[in-house]
C-alpha cells in the first residue's frame, strides 16, 4: 500500500476514481448510505455527501484540495418528504476532455438529479450543468450518471423512467474525446 487517506468529513466513502491523466483522485461521500436521508443543502460549501478532490502529484502523500456539494434542495411537498431526500454524490465518471488541463465529472445525486461538475480548479469546483427530472411532480432517485461518447447515461427509478440518455451543451466531440467504436 502506497498511502492511506482518511477524511474526517466523510461518512461513507462510496466511489473513487482518477482523472484520465492520473493527477487527481476523486472520492465521493454517500452520507448515510442509500437508505438514509440527507445531504440536501442550498449551501455549496456543505461537506455532507460531497465529491472530494485530491492532488496526486505525490502519490504517497495525496493532498486534499477541495470538494463539491450539490448547491440546491429539490422542491418538497412536505417536511417529511424533505427529510427523506438524498442529495449525495453517488455513481459518476470523469470525462476524457480534449483540453487535458480541464476536468469535468458527471454524477447522480439521488433526489438532487444529475450534475456535471467542472473541477479544473480543485479548490473551487463549479457546477457546469444540471438536470432535475420531475415526472408528474415526482422528484428523481437517480443512482448513476456515466458519460460515453457525448451522452450521459443515467438510471432513475422513482418515476419509473428507467434508463435515460442526456446530452450536455458544450460537452460534445469538439471538447471531449470520443471512443472510436462508440
Amino acid at each position: 500500500m502506497l498511502s492511506v487517506v482518511q477524511n474526517p468529513f466523510m461518512e461513507l466513502d462510496h466511489s473513487g476514481g482518477l482523472t484520465w491523466d492520473g493527477k487527481v483522485a476523486i472520492v465521493s461521500d454517500e452520507h448515510a448510505g442509500a437508505a438514509g436521508g440527507g445531504g440536501c443543502s442550498p449551501d455549496s460549501d456543505s461537506q455532507v455527501g460531497a465529491m472530494w478532490y485530491y492532488d496526486m502529484s505525490r502519490p504517497r502523500h495525496p493532498e486534499l484540495k477541495g470538494h463539491f456539494s450539490l448547491p440546491r434542495v429539490p422542491p418538497a411537498n412536505s417536511l417529511e418528504e424533505l427529510e427523506r431526500f438524498r442529495c449525495t454524490t453517488h455513481n459518476w465518471n470523469v470525462l476524457p476532455t480534449r483540453d487535458r488541463s480541464r476536468y469535468i465529472a458527471v454524477s447522480a445525486y439521488y433526489s438532487g438529479g444529475l450534475a456535471a461538475v467542472d473541477f479544473t480548479d480543485l479548490t473551487n469546483p463549479k457546477e457546469y450543468a444540471y438536470y432535475l427530472p420531475q415526472v408528474e411532480g415526482e422528484n428523481p432517485d437517480m443512482w448513476s450518471a456515466y458519460w460515453y461518447n457525448g451522452r450521459v447515461h443515467s438510471n432513475e427509478h422513482a418515476s419509473q423512467l428507467g434508463l435515460s440518455l442526456f446530452k450536455i451543451a458544450g460537452l460534445g466531440s469538439g471538447n471531449v474525446r470520443f471512443f472510436a467504436d462508440g
